[in-house]
């Protein structure tokens, strides 16, 4: 055992003190270093990786289709600032239904159709639509514009709520108006639109919690 350890000591101080022998050692020592150099930063950016839009539906929601902002029932506050005028509309969403409250009257939606609710005789009369960008209150049309948007950043808070943000594609264009989404527990908390000079912001409450209802 003791000539193999001697051998193994000779070898080691050939090499060191043979000059070409020393660089090769030295160079196959750089080498493997640089290896695992570029390894470890590789490994740092995937795990820093900015989130896409094919990540959106980890963090937003648990839905059976991941990819899409969905919920069955909520709560909703809409404020929607157009031509510097402030509209607001308070009210809840079941299954395509909707009851809300907009300038001092109780509105419903169904099928496409919205009715006001007349207080003096306990009726309802058919109107149009009194919802102002009602476009960008659907999800599908939300939906639409994320898939082709362009990622921003990501912002995360202290109440473990994260705020992630998109250059809008509308009108087959990639355009500097921003959307963002803010959710907390995968579960969408905020809407944010921003058009030009005008803004949509929209809230949910009791996410996939509320009861059905019906016109009354």
């Amino acid at each position: 055992m003791s000539d193999k350890n001697n051998n193994k000591k000779v070898d080691i101080k050939e090499i060191l003190q043979d000059k070409q022998k020393r660089a090769i050692l030295i160079l196959t020592l750089y080498f493997v270093f640089f290896v695992f150099l570029t390894i470890f930063i590789r490994a740092g950016r995937d795990t820093n990786k900015p989130t896409t839009n094919d990540d959106l539906s980890s963090i937003i929601n648990n839905t059976e289709a991941p990819e899409k902002i969905h919920l069955s029932s909520f709560e909703y506050e809409y404020k929607i600032m157009k031509d510097s005028a402030l509209y607001t509309y308070v009210g809840k969403y079941y299954n395509g239904k909707e009851e809300f409250q907009f300038n001092n009257n109780t509105y419903f939606k169904e099928n496409d159709k919205y009715y006001k609710k007349l207080s003096e005789e306990k009726t309802w009369e058919e109107v149009s639509n009194p919802y102002i960008y009602s476009e960008y209150l659907s999800f599908d049309k939300i939906n639409e514009i994320l898939s082709k948007s362009e990622y921003i950043s990501t912002t995360s808070y202290k109440d473990k709520s994260t705020s992630i943000s998109y250059k809008m594609y509308l009108n087959e264009v990639l355009t500097e108006n921003v959307m963002t989404i803010t959710s907390k527990e995968n579960v969408v908390q905020k809407i944010e639109i921003n058009l030009d000079k005008d803004s949509i912001v929209l809230e949910f409450k009791k996410q996939n919690a509320v009861e059905d209802f019906k016109k009354e």
